[in-house]
């Protein structure tokens, strides 16, 4: 939720090629690992997320 705004205000292009095919999709399961690591960490350090 917070990527794609800070993404548009900063207007931070991405290349065309990095969006598409399967360089795409193994971004975005990078990303996705990334934002589960991150939320392991918080969580081991006692900051608890409630959703």
């Amino acid at each position: 939720y917070f990527i794609y705004p800070l993404r548009t205000i900063t207007e931070i292009r991405i290349p065309e090629i990095l969006t598409n095919n399967q360089i795409g999709l193994l971004i975005s399961f990078i990303f996705a690992i990334l934002v589960v690591i991150f939320t392991g960490l918080l969580e081991k350090k006692r900051f608890k997320l409630k959703l």
